[in-house]
């Protein structure tokens, strides 16, 4: 008996269910795909920082109301706010009597048009 009493104590090990086992696993993968995404989002973040922040550019069609001068034409006013997105200044023509429900080519000094145009609009992204 002298002996077992010095003898080193035997370590006892838990052997655990599968529920913990499950549970272990389940919050390794979790964390794993945590790390993981946010690591992947901070490379992006510094990849479009470096590359000195990159803008987005779109046309978008807006409009602006003018007043008719004197031996002002239509052509005159499609020439000045002309955009590529129309085929011609005809086309371009046509829509501002389409926006202000003109039938013929007659404007008078002093009324009031409503001329759409293009103009680029920005979209910058803030991280």
């Amino acid at each position: 008996m002298e002996d077992m009493e010095k003898m080193p104590a035997t370590k006892q090990y838990k052997i655990w269910t599968q529920k913990e086992l499950i549970f272990v696993g389940v919050l390794f993968i979790l964390m794993v795909f945590v790390l993981t995404t946010l690591l992947m989002n901070m490379d992006l973040v510094k990849a479009a920082k470096g590359a000195g922040e990159t803008t987005a550019v779109y046309r978008e069609k807006i409009v602006t109301t003018i007043c008719i001068e004197k031996d002002s034409t239509l052509w005159d006013i499609a020439t000045r706010y002309y955009t590529e997105e129309y085929q011609d200044l005809n086309d371009m023509i046509e829509e501002i009597k389409k926006s202000n429900d003109m039938v013929k080519d007659t404007i008078h000094e002093g009324a009031y048009l409503i001329i759409p145009y293009y103009v680029n609009c920005e979209i910058t992204p803030h991280y």
